[in-house]
């Protein structure tokens, strides 16, 4: 799978422009990271937000017990 380019909402861009230096390059390069891992995350769509997705990593438990 080719790696997704992630783009932040203007709000978002704000947002992040008011965080501290080091919390904005973490926060950054894991949304780089995540573009360029999509096909190891789960994808689901937003509620209310019509072509938004959001991607969360997929957990892979054996059971326990």
């Amino acid at each position: 799978m080719n790696a997704l380019k992630v783009i932040l909402t203007p709000e978002a861009e704000a947002d992040t422009k008011r965080l501290e230096p080091a919390l904005q390059t973490r926060m950054l390069d894991k949304l780089q990271w995540m573009g360029q891992n999509a096909e190891l995350l789960r994808h689901r769509a937003l509620r209310g937000a019509e072509g938004v997705l959001l991607a969360e990593p997929h957990e892979h438990r054996g059971s326990r017990g």
